[in-house]
């Protein structure tokens, strides 16, 4: 597999393929308008409205930068993920009818992103695309509209919003996704790594904003995009990035409540560390070694920034869970409602797969039940990411020391079932992630409750792989034949 493949953010790891669709719009002020911020020009099928262009802002925005900056940021339509937003700014050469001028123009891009990539390819190759973007595309247009009227707006013709095809990237779609990675890779290695470990300290942590110091510019295009390589891909997915703030004044609480990272412009200082930042350092230093090593397989080694340290994903903390709770000090009481630290599902997960992540994380739960897996299960199929977070918690749980008070067998069932639930669920991850197969008779517990048809059971076979299917079948041949025999 390409090495650039593997970052966490990039899971599964697959090069992408066929432009990316996307609409476009201008938002800004109309060169000799009495008009106030408005759209000026816009695709048809251009989705987000005023809302989104508000909680763009960034502070009073009175102090466009030299540079153009970036930003990115994932969308959500009626409280569900629908894609993400990429965006760039630049100082405006307009001047309104007031006679004020050096405000903001942003132009946007809106990305739908249908086939499920990874937020990290769409923001490598989205965002530097729009590196050439300027006024051009509306500012000869002016006449077109009586821009007195609120709902005024011009039209973008379907060539000027999209998709992303250019040719060397039809040429060479992994190439071109790996020289973006190695210019984000360069600009990142420019930064001071004390004010990127606490840039990843603070986000690891769930603080926000996390904040980016000691910078003289806008963050470039890819070196944005790069932030998130190190990141696991439900996070990455769902976090908001600004590349600078144009601004006087500004409040960091503020604008943490709409960014999950910001770029600070120097001599701007970052909040210091919480203690919840402060236990994340060394994993963060292990984000920062793997960028400046260009080698995301750091991100499971002992770091040589500090003390030996690794990932929570790769060998837990005995003290590794949320609530404090000392699962292998046989001193402790036997608390109930203990939980594992795993990897939490994405803010718009179902319901399905918050079940089985409460299984794997409930210490005391021993057994997920096939009847709740009928209830909460509206579908099989599960998105790439879905698939892989069922796989991370499978590793996370195997990795795990057991509970003092845990009985041995019963313990080893509950990560046997995890992995049946994830063979069935995920085939493809599960083979990738080299997760071993569970033993046949918790796969045929669930099989029957997941797998219905013989079409079904079909498909899974090719996802599973022949070696695979053949290792289950010499284990369970009985079993599987009554229960294949018996699909519809």
């Amino acid at each position: 597999m390409n090495e650039n493949l593997i970052w966490p953010a990039l899971r599964p790891g697959k090069p992408p393929n066929g432009p990316l669709a996307y609409q476009r719009a201008v938002w800004g002020k109309v060169h000799g308008a009495a008009s106030d911020f408005r759209w000026i020009a816009r695709s048809e099928a251009f989705r987000p409205g005023d809302r989104l262009a508000r909680d763009l802002l960034l502070g009073s925005e009175d102090h466009p930068p030299p540079q153009r900056l970036y930003v990115w940021l994932p969308l959500s339509i009626d409280g569900k993920a629908s894609g993400h937003v990429a965006g760039t700014a630049y100082a405006s050469r307009g001047v309104d009818a007031g006679g004020r001028r050096g405000f903001l123009e942003k132009q946007l891009l809106d990305w739908a992103n249908p086939r499920g990539l990874p937020a990290a390819v769409g923001a490598l190759l989205l965002l530097p695309a729009m590196a050439h973007w300027t006024d051009r595309i509306w500012w000869q247009r002016v006449p077109e509209q009586d821009w007195s009227l609120q709902e005024s707006v011009l039209a973008l013709a379907t060539h000027e919003s999209g998709p992303f095809a250019p040719a060397a990237y039809r040429a060479d779609p992994k190439g071109y996704l790996d020289a973006a990675i190695g210019r984000g890779l360069t600009a990142l290695a420019a930064i001071d790594p004390e004010s990127l470990a606490h840039f990843y300290a603070t986000l690891l942590a769930g603080d926000r904003p996390a904040c980016l110091a000691g910078l003289a510019e806008p963050l470039p295009p890819e070196a944005l995009a790069a932030l998130l390589l190190p990141l696991q891909r439900p996070l990455a997915d769902t976090l908001s990035l600004a590349g600078w703030i144009p601004s006087h004044r500004y409040a960091l609480e503020e604008l943490g409540q709409r960014w999950d990272g910001l770029v600070l412009p120097a001599p701007a200082e970052p909040p210091p560390l919480s203690s919840k930042a402060r236990a994340k350092r060394e994993e963060a230093k292990l984000c920062v070694q793997a960028l400046r090593e260009r080698n995301p397989a750091c991100l499971a080694m002992p770091s040589t920034a500090g003390p030996v340290a690794v990932r929570a994903e790769s060998k837990p903390s005995p003290a590794s869970n949320r609530l404090g709770y000392r699962l292998q000090d046989e001193t402790w009481p036997l608390l109930p409602g203990a939980r594992l630290d795993l990897a939490p599902p994405g803010a718009e997960a179902s319901p399905f797969l918050r079940l089985i992540h409460e299984f794997a994380a409930t210490v005391d739960r021993r057994v997920l039940e096939p009847a709740w897996i009928k209830e909460k299960r509206v579908a099989l199929a599960l998105s790439e990411a879905e698939c892989w977070q069922v796989c991370l918690w499978v590793k996370e749980l195997e990795q795990t020391p057991r509970p003092h008070y845990a009985e041995t067998r019963q313990w080893e069932l509950k990560i046997d079932l995890l992995r049946s639930l994830a063979v069935l669920l995920a085939p493809m991850s599960f083979v990738q992630e080299g997760i071993p197969l569970p033993t046949a008779e918790n796969l045929l517990f669930y099989a029957r409750y997941l797998i219905e048809t013989r079409d079904g059971f079909e498909k899974w076979k090719s996802s599973l792989g022949n070696r695979l299917v053949l290792q289950i079948n010499e284990k369970t041949k009985k079993e599987l034949d009554a229960w294949v025999k018996g699909l519809r």
